[in-house]
């Protein structure tokens, strides 16, 4: 015995994401040797407080409450308007 069902209706729409502020330039909010290969200078970024701007080259690190993301040598990111890093790898 098989049944099978079907339903169609129209769902709300759903709530767009709010758009970030965008920044001219990001600046970082210390800088710290980090070792990748060899110890280097990064600059850290507040993930929390960092606005939509320009592409970075790496390296880099973005930290937060919750998460700290490396972008290595050779790597950029971009903070997208709606919050995410876009990160591109090379």
């Amino acid at each position: 015995v098989n049944a099978s069902v079907a339903a169609v209706g129209v769902l709300p729409a759903l709530p767009a994401e709010p758009v970030l502020e965008s920044a001219g330039s990001l600046a970082p909010r210390e800088h710290r040797r980090a070792y990748l290969g060899q110890w280097v200078d990064v600059p850290v970024y507040d993930l929390d407080t960092v606005r939509a701007g320009p592409e970075l080259k790496g390296p880099a690190i973005f930290e937060s409450a919750t998460t700290t993301i490396l972008i290595r040598e050779g790597e950029r990111v971009r903070l997208t308007p709606h919050g995410w890093l876009d990160i591109r790898l090379t």
